[in-house]
């Protein structure tokens, strides 16, 4: 097999002795060891995450995600298939592994929510225009799940709403008893 040669500017690289870790280091900027090193290699359009190419298998063509490779490389060891990379710096572009971390399912959901990225806490108003505040908000005992006050309230409050529950009330307590005669007569 020939040698691959890559042209950067003036230089020519040999292609076939550079690992896939030297070539990942082409495509990120490090600015400083406590800042967040910028992956401007390419980007996987759906979910904004940097995508690195590492190599072929069978003519098949290898991918990580770029935060995933920068931890696996640093750390020496694949990710176990139940864990997830999480950022510190809630940064998708960022390679850094000072600010890369394993978690759960559970933890990556929880990172979400305390740094308000959950697509629930970008809900600021209730379908009525209410605010949510804390004042104005219930929680579901054990959920996360929130309802605004004033529109519970306005629900319960109205004439409509008591008349419905007073008839569900009566139905439920005066339901009538049927019964069938052996002849199929019903009474």
């Amino acid at each position: 097999m020939g040698h691959l040669l890559l042209r950067i500017g003036a230089k020519f690289f040999n292609m076939n002795n550079i690992t896939a870790e030297e070539r990942f280091e082409w495509y990120f900027i490090r600015l400083d060891e406590n800042q967040c090193w910028k992956w401007i290699g390419g980007k996987n359009i759906k979910n904004g995450y940097g995508r690195f190419h590492i190599g072929m298998i069978n003519g098949k063509p290898i991918r990580k995600q770029a935060h995933i490779f920068a931890w696996e490389s640093f750390n020496k060891t694949v990710v176990p298939s139940n864990l997830f990379i999480l950022h510190k710096c809630d940064n998708k572009s960022c390679v850094n592994p000072h600010h890369l971390f394993l978690g759960t399912k559970q933890d990556n959901s929880l990172d979400m929510c305390n740094k308000h990225r959950h697509r629930a806490n970008k809900i600021t108003h209730c379908p009525n225009g209410h605010k949510y505040t804390e004042e104005n908000t219930w929680y579901r005992p054990g959920t996360k799940r929130r309802r605004c006050k004033q529109c519970v309230s306005i629900i319960n409050s109205t004439e409509e709403m008591k008349k419905y529950k007073r008839e569900k009330i009566y139905e439920t307590r005066h339901r009538p008893i049927i019964s069938i005669s052996p002849d199929g007569i019903i009474s």
